[in-house]
């Protein structure tokens, strides 16, 4: 068994918190903010709150992923350490790109939250934070506690054995064939207008994105039920995926870290009934942001028994679900 400087499932359990965490603090800020919306209060003071409360939002959305890319970052780390024990000399695996893009996202949260601390005022006066150049200059010297001067270098017990001479090389492997994805390259354009219809969560998808219609093509339900006895119940919001079974899409983790080429704009994305939804009905929604590993919705969605208009963010764990559809 090899032995190595640290113990790489502490560190790998350590990332798994700082994810779970990420997702903790993200239900916490949604239900705050979903509440805040469907407060009955009218007032100019609301308006300044609900700002306010929007920006400490996106903020807090931010540093969700700066925290979920540490974890991945450590990950990564335990992973490198790990190999370097099993065989010792070799040069570490480059997580460049991982730590860059961790980086970048801190910088861009703690810039934000100057930003935003900067227009608050206390009893008056305005608080001002500057002086603060950016975090990756720094947070790139600090090392890890095994990276430390005077850790024990991992060791092999024995080295691997030389390869025979004598064995051919391997026949070089046939190129994979060109993949063809099941949604539109680069991702489609989709018209989209502003509505305030939250009655449900299809009529809300439907008045944002015209193009839906109804769910049940305006066929009574006995009508409905004879002509497509395979769906969901009537007028059930996951309905939409059979109502466009000839473009309705699912993605996997193909398109892991590469979500801005498979999903666009004013998509809509709908789950099975029972699946994060309505055991019966299902649920709609309609993307308005796509980031790389996660998308943003709107939607309306039951609070307190109440129809609420509300976005938020769906990770990519949960788009990669045989139960998740995303409609061009």
């Amino acid at each position: 068994m090899s032995r190595i400087a640290m113990d790489p499932d502490q560190v790998r359990a350590m990332a798994k918190a700082a994810s779970q965490t990420s997702q903790s603090l993200h239900n916490h800020m949604s239900l705050i903010v979903s509440t805040a919306r469907g407060a009955d209060w009218q007032s100019q003071a609301r308006e300044e709150f609900m700002d306010r409360l929007e920006s400490l939002s996106r903020i807090t959305a931010q540093s969700m992923i700066a925290l979920q890319l540490m974890g991945n970052a450590a990950t990564q780390k335990a992973n490198q350490w790990e190999a370097k024990a099993n065989r010792f000399g070799s040069s570490l695996e480059s997580i460049g790109s991982l730590w860059s893009s961790f980086l970048d996202n801190l910088n861009n949260t703690w810039q934000g939250l100057l930003d935003s601390i900067g227009k608050v005022a206390i009893g008056g006066i305005a608080v001002i934070v500057g002086g603060i150049g950016t975090i990756g200059g720094w947070i790139e010297k600090i090392p890890f506690p095994w990276e430390r001067t005077g850790t024990p270098a991992p060791y092999k017990i024995a080295p691997d054995p030389e390869p025979d001479p004598a064995e051919p090389a391997p026949a070089p492997a046939e190129p994979a064939p060109v993949e063809t994805k099941p949604y539109p390259q680069p991702p489609n354009q989709v018209n989209l207008k502003d509505t305030n219809d939250v009655r449900s969560c299809a009529r809300y998808a439907a008045a944002r994105r015209p193009d839906l219609g109804s769910t049940s093509e305006g066929l009574s339900k006995e009508a409905y039920k004879e002509k497509y006895p395979g769906n969901f119940e009537y007028e059930a919001a996951a309905n939409y995926r059979h109502k466009f079974a000839d473009k309705a899409y699912q993605i996997g983790e193909g398109e892991k870290g590469n979500l801005k080429d498979a999903i666009g704009v004013g998509y809509a994305i709908t789950w099975d009934p029972g699946y994060k939804s309505n055991s019966t009905y299902g649920h709609v929604a309609i993307v308005e942001k796509v980031h790389d590993n996660y998308i943003t919705i709107s939607e309306a969605s039951k609070v307190n028994g109440i129809y609420v208009y509300r976005t938020r963010d769906i990770q990519f764990d949960e788009l990669d679900n045989q139960n998740v559809w995303l409609i061009p």
